[in-house]
C-alpha cells in the first residue's frame, strides 16, 4: 500500500467517524434531505457510489458502511471484491532483474452482508460507459437525484403487495440486460424481502410487514419459509385462524419445518384461552 493509499485510508477513517456521528448520534430529522432534491420515500441517510475504480481501502470502507449504516449503494460492483491483500512491505529485490519485491502482510476476506456476494453489489445499477464520460454524464448521480430508488420490499411496505409486484416486473424488464446485477436472483430476493418484513415487524409496523410478507408469497409461492413468515405476522396481529392456516401451508411444503409445528401448538393454546 503506497503513501497515497495510506492517506486515503486515513481520510476514510475520519469520514467514518463523521458518518457514525450523523447516523447514530443525531435525530433522524437532522439527516433528512430536502424533498426538492430527494423524494420523501428515500429512507437511506447516505448514498454511496461505487464503480470499476473502487478498490483497496475504499472497498473495505464500503463493507463497513454496509454493516454499520443504512447506506444505499448505487453504480457498479467494486473492483477488488471481498478477498484482497494489502499493506505491502518491501522484501528486497529480485536477484537477476533487480526489480523490487513487495509482499502483502494483510488479507481481508469479507462478504457483502446484504447477499453474501463476493463483490459489493449496488442496490440499483448505474453502469458508467465511455460515452457517459465524454458526454459529461454521471448515471449514478442522475439516478440518485431523479430516479425511483425504492427496492421492491420498500415499495411493498409503502404501496402494498399488489403494486409492488407490478413494480418488480417493471424493474426486471428495465434492468434485464445488466447481467451482473443479482438483486432479482430468486434466493437473494426472497431473503431480502423476508428481512425487510421482519425489520418492520420488529419495529411494530405490522401492517407494512404484512404487505411485504404477502409480496413474498406472491413471488415465491412454493417456498415454505415465506408462508411461515406470513403466519408469524398474522400471529403477532392476533389473527390466529389465519396464522394457523399459513403455518399449516408452510408445513405442507416442508414437513420438517419444526418452527411451524411449534407455532401451531402455540396457536392452539391461544385459541383455548378464548
Amino acid at each position: 500500500m503506497g503513501r497515497a493509499e495510506i492517506l486515503f485510508g486515513v481520510f476514510l477513517m475520519i469520514l467514518s467517524v463523521v458518518i457514525y456521528t450523523l447516523t447514530f448520534q443525531f435525530p433522524k430529522q437532522t439527516l433528512a434531505f430536502s424533498p426538492k432534491i430527494f423524494p420523501s420515500f428515500v429512507s437511506a441517510c447516505l448514498f454511496v457510489i461505487s464503480g470499476k475504480k473502487t478498490h483497496s481501502a475504499a472497498s473495505i470502507f464500503m463493507y463497513e458502511l454496509a454493516v454499520h449504516t443504512n447506506a444505499f449503494f448505487v453504480g457498479e460492483p467494486d473492483a477488488c471484491g471481498a478477498d484482497l491483500f494489502s499493506d505491502s512491505r518491501s522484501a528486497g529485490n529480485l536477484p537477476n532483474s533487480g526489480f523490487p519485491l513487495w509482499i502483502a502482510s494483510l488479507q481481508f476476506t469479507r462478504r457483502f452482508p446484504v447477499n453474501n456476494s463476493e463483490y459489493i453489489m449496488p442496490h440499483f445499477p448505474a453502469p458508467f460507459s465511455s460515452h457517459d464520460y465524454f458526454a459529461g454524464i454521471d448515471p449514478a448521480m442522475d439516478l440518485i437525484l431523479n430516479g425511483e430508488l425504492r427496492t421492491v420490499p420498500e415499495f411493498a411496505a409503502d404501496k402494498g403487495a399488489e403494486e409492488a409486484l407490478l413494480y418488480y416486473q417493471q424493474l426486471k424488464e428495465k434492468y434485464k440486460d445488466i447481467h451482473w446485477w443479482n438483486a432479482f436472483n430468486p434466493e437473494i430476493l426472497e431473503s431480502n424481502v423476508n428481512r425487510k418484513g421482519y425489520a418492520l415487524m420488529q419495529n411494530g409496523d405490522l401492517n407494512s410487514a404484512f404487505q411485504v410478507f404477502t409480496l413474498n408469497t406472491m413471488l415465491f409461492p412454493d417456498s415454505f419459509n415465506v408462508w411461515d413468515s406470513l403466519g408469524e405476522c398474522y400471529y403477532n396481529m392476533k389473527k390466529f385462524n389465519l396464522s394457523l392456516q399459513y403455518y399449516k401451508k408452510s408445513i405442507k411444503l416442508n414437513p420438517d419445518n419444526e418452527n411451524g409445528k411449534q407455532m401451531i401448538e402455540r396457536i392452539k393454546e391461544e385459541q383455548k384461552k378464548k
